[in-house]
């Protein structure tokens, strides 16, 4: 399966940039996430989804989605860990 680089060892809360979705997209790999640290997946005209494990998580949404964006975000008091996100690709 292929990957493609969403966040790379992000350490702090950051938004990342809009992408538009290919059509392949069919869920995100997220490694080291601790309690107080979550991923959120935006998705244009769609609710926001929300990840707070690691692991691999398929996401429908990307089905009738334009464009989205990964982003992290680190409770107040938490030390972050480094974390990396893929999206997994069909093909």
């Amino acid at each position: 399966m292929r990957t493609r680089l969403a966040l790379i060892e992000c350490k702090t809360s950051l938004e990342g940039e809009w992408s538009r979705v290919k059509g392949n997209e069919l869920g995100l790999r997220i490694s080291t996430l601790v309690k107080g640290e979550f991923i959120r997946l935006d998705i244009v005209d769609a609710p926001s989804i929300f990840f707070r494990e690691s692991g691999a998580h398929p996401v429908g949404a990307f089905a009738n989605a334009k464009k989205y964006r990964v982003s992290k975000e680190v409770d107040h008091g938490v030390t972050p860990t480094p974390t990396t996100v893929e999206v997994l690709l069909h093909g």
